[in-house]
């Protein structure tokens, strides 16, 4: 609710440092702000504004000739909604940050939907990558776990009684 009322603002508190901060953290996807924000009178203008915000932010960071005109953010913001809605408005403001620190190279006087689509995508490697590591992990942990804890087998032979 907070997020639709203050979309601004909502986007501003939103301080993952990390992709595992994203993956773990409780903000929903973006396709499910859409579906909890759509609604007869406005169509999915409230998802559409998020990015926008998220992508005036990033945008106007950069110092280039050649910036993003109206017609590119819409057409940015739509592709961005009909493709990576599975990630969450964390993934976005961690991802815009890692473009403002440099992380998917330098801008050369021009920034796109086509730079920012590829920014998502070597994003996206970065989160499957972490995610994996995650799985693993706990599988692992899983693993110590069942090596730790005795089998039902053991435990049946420790607690057998000698019968006539």
């Amino acid at each position: 609710m907070i997020c639709n009322e203050y979309p601004v603002e909502f986007y501003a508190t939103l301080k993952p440092t990390n992709v595992t901060d994203c993956i773990n953290s409780p903000i929903c996807t973006l396709g499910a702000f859409k579906r909890a924000t759509t609604n007869d009178d406005y169509g999915d203008m409230t998802a559409k504004a998020m990015v926008l915000i998220m992508l005036t932010d990033c945008v106007s960071f950069f110092n280039v000739g050649k910036t993003m005109t109206e017609p590119q953010l819409a057409q940015t913001t739509d592709l961005i909604l009909d493709n990576y809605g599975f990630l969450k408005l964390d993934d976005f403001k961690l991802l815009f940050t890692y473009a403002k620190k440099g992380f998917y190279g330098k801008l050369y006087d021009c920034i796109d939907g086509n730079v920012i689509l590829c920014w998502i995508e070597s994003y996206l490697i970065d989160r499957m990558k972490t995610g994996e590591e995650m799985s693993s992990q706990d599988h692992d942990k899983v693993r110590s776990n069942e090596k730790e804890s005795k089998s039902f087998m053991d435990i049946s032979i420790e607690h057998k009684t000698d019968r006539p």
